[in-house]
């Protein structure tokens, strides 16, 4: 389910403005990858921004049942904190 969903939100994201800003939202806990968590403590991204420092992780998330995915926002508007996906990427 989660990869169709990235995949409709993938089909939505074309029609959006080239400026429209991105973040990475989903659980941060002790099964989370670790580029699950370089991509959740990263900075509002664009999605050609997306695309080249993640190259495939719109539609495929940080790989094989992966529970995250790209959202429109900003970082505060969700339940995330890349300061903790950091400071676990970093432990």
């Amino acid at each position: 389910m989660n990869v169709y969903s990235r995949s409709v939100n993938a089909l939505m994201a074309k029609d959006m403005p080239k400026n429209t800003k991105y973040v990475y939202v989903g659980a941060i806990d002790d099964k989370t990858r670790d580029i699950c968590l370089e991509m959740a403590s990263a900075e509002e991204l664009t999605r050609e921004e997306i695309d080249s420092q993640f190259p495939g992780s719109f539609v495929d998330g940080g790989g094989f049942n992966c529970r995250h995915h790209w959202e429109i926002g900003t970082q505060d508007q969700f339940t995330h904190e890349p300061k903790e996906a950091k400071e676990r990427l970093d432990a």
